[in-house]
């Protein structure tokens, strides 16, 4: 491989991210349109609003593959996260920079596909007014929105923190309106209306479970992204671990109560076909199973899985006036157009400095190694991914989030498992000012339940992922023939 010159390893960047700044950067992510989307879909494949089984399972392995990320984090505090993670990890072993080019390899393929998710499901959205949209101005309209956050994200890091932490309020306010609204028409019998098999822990629930954690797993996604950005944190070996658990937990409650609550006023089978590491991943979790239980509390889960603006009708139904509820409904829709929006500045802001990392290093095109002149960010591998983004804005929302999760668990979320545990055993050099409770246990537990989720997908997904992984090995050894 190339040796990176000296001019290349003496970049920096400004450390000008606090922890409110570094919550904010992972919740940004982590609550975008996802549950808004993906709730119905949830309670198609679940059968019955029992989707908090799903919403459970995924904040047990939030909660521990976060607990990877904040070990990790707190030990290697730089840009690009988990790169830095599996190049020092697999070092001993003489596989360090294989391992470190086959992420780098992925995160080609997986950035632009995180932010085409959100992309298309702004556009997905955007219908509640625009009834009549066809297929290619539903295109152009993803591919729009994602060009328009790549082009926000280009100025200097302060002011992004400061922008970050305005977003996440609406956020806050978005979410805290859905939820505050169904309590109001809330229904308690509707909402955890379970059917019989819901009850019957055989093997056809399990793999039902499976499947619908790995849309669970979309929606929390994020609690690593201040990871990414850990080099511009103050104080990372503290605030990287505090920013991953609480906001985890601050959205788990969240979705939990949310979809509950709009499954209590829409009738589940009406919502099922629509189109900082330690504390951001706790928040994350009580937030969604919050959030997912006042839904269905107030829609009735029959009715709710056939919705595609889930939100909106969810909001217009707490209204007994026609107009009024039609009124506060747009007006959703709006708010969840800016927290779709919100979400991919935070998505594009983390992957933008993985490529970065690895070309101030020389595993990578010495050109994504580029800093702005005057604003001090890297401007080339911001520009490269957002416009990458946009040919992926004309696929399906389903298709762009299976590939997404499967491809990362078998590239990098379970060789992270292990990372972690190698990591503390075979290099004694790296500081470990944090260390997760239980160690090893949480590691292990995730590396389970991400196998888990990854054989409960269709044996299509499996393979494309498989072939991804394949794919990146042979470009690493002819990258380094000739290199």
């Amino acid at each position: 491989m190339t040796t990176a010159s000296t001019n290349t390893e003496s970049i920096h960047l400004d450390r000008g991210l606090g922890l409110l700044q570094a919550i904010a950067a992972n919740i940004l992510v982590m609550i975008g349109v996802g549950p808004f989307l993906t709730i119905p879909f949830m309670l198609s494949a679940m059968g019955g609003p029992h989707i908090i089984y799903a919403w459970l399972a995924g904040a047990v392995l939030a909660l521990c593959d976060g607990l990877v990320y904040a070990q990790l984090g707190a030990a290697l505090p730089g840009s690009g996260g988990p790169y830095v993670y599996l190049r020092e990890a697999y070092k001993p072993f003489g596989l360090g920079p294989l391992m470190g080019f086959l992420f780098i390899f992925q995160v080609m393929l997986v950035a632009p596909l995180s932010i085409a998710s959100g992309a298309v499901g702004f556009a997905d959205y955007l219908r509640f007014y625009w009834t009549t949209m066809s297929p290619p101005t539903h295109d152009a309209a993803a591919a729009a929105v994602a060009a328009g956050m790549t082009a926000l994200l280009y100025r200097h890091i302060r002011d992004v923190g400061r922008l970050s932490v305005i977003m996440l309020a609406v956020v806050a306010l978005t979410v805290g309106w859905v939820v505050v609204a169904g309590l109001w028409r809330f229904s308690f019998a509707q909402a955890f209306d379970f059917p019989a098999p819901a009850y019957t822990f055989d093997g056809s629930l399990l793999a039902r479970v499976g499947a619908v954690a790995l849309l669970a797993m979309y929606n929390y996604g994020g609690y690593n992204n201040v990871c990414n950005i850990a080099e511009e944190i103050r104080k990372p070996e503290r605030n990287v671990p505090r920013a991953i658990v609480s906001s985890i937990l601050m959205v788990v409650v969240l979705y939990i109560v949310m979809s509950t609550v709009i499954i209590g006023v829409i009738p589940w089978t009406e919502a099922h076909v629509p189109r900082a590491i330690v504390s951001s991943i706790l928040m994350v979790v009580v937030l969604y199973i919050v959030m997912s239980t006042v839904i269905i509390g107030v829609i009735p889960w029959t009715e709710a899985q056939q919705s595609r603006a889930i939100a909106s009708v969810f909001i217009e139904r707490t209204f007994s006036n026609p107009a009024t509820g039609r009124a506060a409904a747009e007006l959703m829709t709006a708010l969840i157009l800016f927290v779709t929006a919100s979400s991919l500045y935070g998505v594009i802001l983390g992957y933008s400095r993985i490529p970065f990392a690895a070309a101030r290093e020389g595993q990578f095109f010495r050109v994504f190694a580029r800093v702005h002149p005057t604003k001090h960010f890297p401007h080339v591998s911001l520009v490269t991914l957002g416009a990458l983004a946009i040919p992926f804005c004309f696929f399906s929302l389903g298709q762009i989030v299976s590939w997404l999760i499967l491809v990362q668990i078998v590239s990098q979320f379970i060789w992270q498992c292990a990372a972690v545990i190698l990591l503390r055993r075979y290099r004694p050099d790296v500081p470990q000012p944090f260390v997760m409770w239980l160690y090893p246990v949480p590691a292990l537990v995730a590396l389970g339940l991400w196998i888990y989720v990854f054989v409960s997908a269709p044996v299509s997904g499996m393979l494309f992922a498989v072939g991804v992984v394949a794919a990146g090995v042979a470009a690493y050894f002819l990258f380094a023939r000739h290199a």
